[in-house]
């Protein structure tokens, strides 16, 4: 399982109710981890999500 405290803060976000949240994460990811080796990696690209808006750059 993925640490999502240390991904959140990679990110420079936090998780606000780590005990609520990090249990959901953990069973959703255990829940589709099973269902993605089936899929063949050239039937789709991989999808990144970022939550966050990447800081602009000075100009």
């Amino acid at each position: 399982m993925k640490d999502w405290k240390a991904l959140a803060a990679a990110l420079g976000a936090t998780i606000t109710e780590p005990e609520r949240v990090i249990p959901v994460l953990e069973s959703l990811e255990a829940g589709f981890r099973p269902l993605t080796k089936n899929i063949p990696h050239d039937v789709e690209p991989p999808l990144t999500f970022r939550p966050f808006r990447k800081p602009e750059a000075d100009q």
